[in-house]
């Protein structure tokens, strides 16, 4: 097991720029139209897939609503995350991964066998990415990246502090300033 010495609870991670090095993985979930910050979360995992979860249970906690479409990244819904929220009424809007185009004959028989016996939610899901209104839906999500560039451009992108509660701190603190910065813009009304 190979573990950072300066920061134990860091978790060894490749990044945008192609290097493995000890970090974590930070999750926001964002409004669209204003691009306030509803929730934060720092986890050491490596991946963010089954995340959604926990991150409608923090908006669900400060608002006291639940939001009735969810946009998000690849992955980050799995399916089974995509039926529990279709059972709260909550519609998943994310790419469906794509069939190989090489699939032989026995394996697109094994695959189309699968899908006559996925869940109505996922079938609905697979349904509803494959309309072209619910495209355009998830295409609001790239506004999501601008609030991930801002705040890599205040500092967000290097922690100078070790450990998970001191890096959800500082996520918490980037988060309000956001938040405050945001507020003051959209009143101004220079959205």
């Amino acid at each position: 097991a190979r573990v950072s010495l300066t920061d134990p609870e860091a978790r060894m991670m490749r990044f945008a720029d192609g290097a493995v090095r000890a970090g974590y993985n930070i999750q926001l979930a964002v409004a669209p139209g204003s691009g306030i910050i509803l929730a934060t979360q720092a986890t050491d995992r490596r991946n963010d897939a089954g995340l959604v979860g926990g991150m409608l249970e923090q908006v669900k906690q400060r608002l006291g609503v639940v939001p009735q479409q969810v946009l998000v990244d690849t992955h980050y819904a799995t399916k089974k995350d995509i039926v529990a929220l279709a059972a709260q009424e909550i519609a998943v809007y994310t790419p469906v991964p794509p069939d190989k185009a090489d699939a032989n004959a026995e394996s697109q028989r094994k695959r189309a066998w699968q899908r006559r016996r996925e869940p109505d939610a996922i079938k609905a899901w697979r349904q509803r990415m494959a309309d072209e209104v619910s495209k355009a839906v998830y295409q609001r999500r790239s506004r999501i990246e601008t609030v991930n560039g801002i705040l890599k451009g205040r500092g967000l992108g290097i922690m100078r502090v070790r450990s998970l509660a001191k890096v959800t701190c500082v996520v918490l603190l980037q988060a309000l300033a956001h938040n405050l910065w945001r507020a003051h813009r959209l009143q101004a009304g220079a959205a």
